[in-house]
């Protein structure tokens, strides 16, 4: 379900830049990443989380939030 939502997603929102922000480590293998994603529709604050499994990241959670008055 992840997929075909995020599919929709940039289908109706061409990317046009992205820029971190802010990256961290929030402990016992967790990082984190706050970054401004523009796209056609408007700008989005897009924060993202990533746990590590043995040698692998594993997105944990991707959030996207349109910027008031976009």
């Amino acid at each position: 379900q992840a997929v075909v939502i995020l599919k929709e997603f940039f289908s109706s929102n061409a990317v046009k830049s992205f820029k971190l922000i802010h990256k961290g480590n929030s402990g016992e293998g967790s990082s984190f990443g706050i970054g401004s994603l523009v796209t056609s529709q408007g700008i989005y604050r897009t924060t993202f989380f990533f746990h590590q499994k043995r040698n692998e990241f594993v997105l944990q959670e991707l959030r996207f939030e349109k910027k008031k008055g976009e």
